[in-house]
């Protein structure tokens, strides 16, 4: 069997609903096909002349769509929302006779307007119009949890739940650093979550103003309700997704905080 899996962007997103399953797959003995986790634009056909320096290079490194495609027995892309996604999967589609499954794991409905994503998921959004096309075309949808089956179930019967997970392989040279006398509280997260995080500032303010031997560490936002604070740490340097788990383990975490407002986006 050989799978067709394309990923919409170099992170968490890719890593954890299209690499690690493609991985797997193949340790059950599936050829599977799929671009560089750094996404290139590649071109269509096989054999590709022309001008463009980036398409040229990804037809001698990567190959073509058409390359990439053939003898595939299921196509899975995620999240696409480009126009042209449309025509691409379409496309994919009909040249291989096989079934399209299109992959999501958020509630593109609900996205707060102080997210960084809201600049593209916002009421009215052309993506919006581009994602329900190519989920009502499609074979099938998967999600992360039932209660995005019920946001897209409109627009698809055929919804499956592939439920997210950690792959214990990337943690196997993970060092962690030596304890000291403070006591590390943690939290790790995207803008997407900047409510989330912002409802438990006060107790955080508490404890820090309580308790002299106790730092709060900050990586993935630079929230401002805790700017100017002692003993706040906020990480900014940037780390890729395959070195994540090194970055987070290096921040010495005592204690790990997850936070979660009621709202739909967080059911996903």
């Amino acid at each position: 069997m050989k799978a067709l899996m394309l990923h919409s962007e170099n992170s968490a997103v890719g890593k954890y609903r299209i690499w690690t399953p493609a991985k797997y797959l193949q340790k059950l003995g599936w050829e599977v096909s799929r671009i560089p986790d750094e996404a290139k634009r590649i071109p269509i056909d096989k054999g590709y002349s022309g001008d463009d320096p980036e398409l040229l290079e990804s037809a001698k490194t990567i190959g073509s769509w058409e390359e990439l495609s053939k003898g595939a027995d299921i196509i899975v892309m995620q999240r696409p929302d480009q126009p042209e996604s449309i025509a691409l999967a379409m496309a994919l589609r009909e040249q291989c006779k096989a079934p399209l499954v299109f992959e999501v794991d958020d509630n593109i409905y609900d996205v707060a307007e102080n997210s960084t994503s809201y600049k593209y998921w916002y009421p009215g959004s052309p993506l919006f119009k581009i994602a329900e096309t190519l989920m009502s075309n499609a074979d099938a949808i998967t999600v992360s949890t039932p209660a995005l089956v019920e946001v897209y179930k409109h627009l698809n019967p055929n919804i499956y739940v592939l439920p997210n997970y950690q792959d214990p392989e990337d943690w196997v040279n993970v060092e962690t650093p030596k304890k000291t006398d403070d006591i590390i509280i943690g939290w790790a997260g995207s803008s997407t979550h900047y409510d989330d995080l912002n409802m438990v500032k006060q107790v955080i303010k508490k404890v820090l103003r309580n308790h002299k031997n106790v730092k709060f560490k900050i990586l993935g936002m630079n929230p401002d309700y805790l700017h100017d604070i002692e003993r706040v740490e906020i990480a900014t340097s940037f780390s890729t997704i395959q070195k994540w788990p090194q970055r987070l383990a290096d921040l010495n975490f005592d204690i790990g905080i997850c936070p979660v407002i009621n709202r739909p986006f967080n059911d996903g």
